[in-house]
């Protein structure tokens, strides 16, 4: 269409073209009408335009809902990642007091008879359980 619209325009705008040549145009144009030839020539370069404007307007939303829509998806993951690091640290968390724990109820003079009592212990629990 665009090498059309092109060309029409050529045609319209040639120096030298004298009124007359022009009426005579728009006059073929419109069947007889100068006229009606103007309101076709107006009517299809409204058209043309028209079109290529809700193409714009197409492609300009199409792209406006997928960034949208990355957006959403990328704060929704992000959340989901953030979400997963503090549970993931709260783990940790409880691991480490349970670590400290252990370490702080071992008497300060306990000697290996003390932890080779405190792993038999455990092993008979864990036994236990099973």
């Amino acid at each position: 269409m665009d090498k059309m619209e092109t060309q029409i325009l050529g045609l319209v705008q040639s120096k030298g073209k004298s009124a007359e040549k022009m009426t005579s145009a728009f006059k073929f144009i419109g069947n007889g009408s100068m006229e009606e030839g103007i309101k076709r020539f107006a009517k299809f370069f409204s058209d043309s335009g028209y079109s290529k404007g809700e193409q714009a307007g197409i492609m300009k939303g199409v792209g406006g809902t997928l960034g949208t829509l990355t957006l959403a998806a990328l704060i929704y993951y992000l959340a989901l990642y953030i979400k997963q690091q503090v549970q993931k640290q709260k783990e940790l968390e409880k691991e480490g007091q349970g670590i400290i724990a252990a370490l702080e109820s071992v008497p300060d003079d306990a000697g290996e008879e003390y932890l080779d009592g405190q792993m038999d212990n455990e092993s008979n629990s864990v036994e236990d359980e099973s």
